[in-house]
C-alpha cells in the first residue's frame, strides 16, 4: 500500500478490491462513489469506493489509480486468510495473472506469450461480470445445456452448482449421493448451505472432463455456479485480462480430475467468539452419533476452547484436521476423516 510495507491480501477474483477502513484512511485518496455491495451470507451494505494511488504486488507490479471498497472486517475464518483485505478483480483487470497451484506462486504479465503453461492448455473464453467486480464468468457444457459459472479463487469450494439450475439441463441427482450439511462463510458471514456431491461430466471449452461437483442452494448469486479453488487447484490457471481469455492446465493425467479430498466427520469454525460445529458429513460417525450444525464445542481433541480469541483459532484449529470434537452437553463425536465418503452409498 504506498510505501508501506508488504501485508497480505487474498487474491479473489470472485470478489471486488477491499481493504480495512484503517488502510483506506492511510493510503487511500478521494471516494469516487458510494455503492452497494453484496457478498456471501447474504450482506447487502453500502460501502464508500474510493481510488488508491499506489498499490504494488509481489515487489514488481505496480498499480495507480486502483480503485476498492472499504471497511474490511474479515470475519470468522476469513481473518486467518485476509485480515487485511481482499485483491480483487477490479485489481486485476488489465493484465495477465497466473497461479501455479503446484508451485504455489502467482505471477502477473502484460501478455501470456511471457508465461509458460499456455501451450496445450485448455482454452476458454470468458465474460466479466457486471458492477464494481468483472470477475470472469465462464460458460461450462452441463448436461444438454450450458451453465453459467463464475471463477472464484476466493471460494474455498469445488465446482459448485446450484440445484435448480442443473435440473434445467436435464441432470437428475441419484438417491443416496454423499450429503453434508454445512455452514459455508463468506465476507457477509455464515449462512447454511447443504451440499450433495456427484460426479460430473462437463465440457470446459472444447474438452471433456468428468469432475467432482457440489450441488446446493444459493451457490452462486448471479451465475449458476461458482468454480472455487478446490477445482482450480488440479490446474495452473492463467486469466488474461487482455483478451478475455482463460488457460487451464491440467495438473493430472486423463480426462477425470482428481477426487476431492475425504471431509471430517465434523467441522468447526469460529464466530463471534466461541467454535461452532459448521459441517456434519451425513453418514459418518459424528452424524450417526447425533450431532448438529451449530452446536456449541467446548473441546477440540480434548482440550478446552473456552473463551478461544481468533487468533488462537488461526494459530490452532483452522485448517487443520481433528480426531474428535466435544459440544457443551458433554458428549464427545469422532471427527476424523470418512474415508471412501465420495463413493459409498448413504
Amino acid at each position: 500500500m504506498g510505501d508501506g510495507k508488504p501485508l497480505p491480501f487474498m487474491f479473489d477474483t470472485g470478489a471486488g478490491t477491499t481493504m480495512t477502513q484503517g488502510l483506506a484512511a492511510a493510503y487511500g485518496g478521494k471516494v469516487i462513489v458510494e455503492a452497494l455491495t453484496a457478498a456471501g451470507g447474504g450482506i447487502l451494505a453500502w460501502s464508500p469506493l474510493r481510488e488508491y494511488p499506489k498499490l504494488t504486488v509481489g515487489g514488481t507490479l505496480t498499480i495507480t489509480k486502483a480503485t476498492g471498497g472499504e471497511p474490511w472486517n474479515a470475519p470468522g475464518a476469513l481473518h486467518c486468510v485476509s485480515p487485511n483485505g481482499l485483491l480483487g478483480a477490479s485489481a486485476m483487470s488489465n493484465a495477465v495473472w497466473q497461479i501455479n497451484y503446484e508451485t504455489k506462486k502467482i505471477t502477473t504479465a502484460a501478455a501470456v506469450a511471457q508465461l509458460d503453461h499456455i501451450k496445450g492448455a485448455i482454452e476458454v473464453p470468458f465474460v466479466r461480470g457486471t458492477g464494481l467486480s468483472p470477475t470472469p464468468h465462464l460458460q461450462l457444457g452441463v448436461g444438454n445445456g450450458k451453465l453459467d459459472f463464475l471463477v472464484d479463487t476466493g471460494g474455498g469450494i469445488p465446482l459448485s452448482i446450484n440445484k435448480a439450475d442443473l435440473a434445467k439441463v436435464g441432470v437428475e441427482i441419484p438417491k443416496d449421493t454423499p450429503t453434508a450439511d454445512n455452514l459455508a462463510f463468506g465476507a457477509g458471514g455464515a449462512f447454511a448451505s447443504p451440499m450433495t456431491f456427484i460426479e460430473l461430466p462437463i465440457k470446459l471449452g472444447d474438452t471433456e472432463l468428468v469432475v467432482s461437483a457440489a450441488v446446493g442452494e444459493g451457490t452462486a448469486p448471479g451465475a449458476n455456479g461458482n468454480i472455487g479453488h478446490a477445482f482450480l487447484e488440479s490446474f495452473v490457471v492463467t486469466i488474461d485480462y487482455t483478451t478475455d481469455i482463460m488457460y487451464l492446465e491440467p495438473l493430472f493425467e486423463g480426462s477425470r480430475a482428481p477426487q476431492l479430498n475425504p471431509p471430517s466427520s465434523a467441522g468447526v469454525m469460529w464466530a463471534n467468539g466461541k467454535l461452532i460445529v459448521s459441517a456434519v458429513a451425513k453418514g459418518g460417525p459424528a452424524d450417526e452419533a447425533g450431532l448438529t450444525v451449530g452446536k456449541v464445542v467446548t473441546k477440540v481433541d480434548g482440550k478446552s476452547v473456552g473463551g478461544i480469541t481468533i487468533e488462537d483459532y488461526c494459530a490452532t484449529i483452522f485448517g487443520a484436521r481433528h480426531e474428535t470434537v466435544t459440544t457443551e452437553d458433554g458428549k464427545t463425536y469422532d471427527a476424523s476423516p470418512v474415508e471412501g465418503f465420495y463413493t459409498r452409498k448413504k
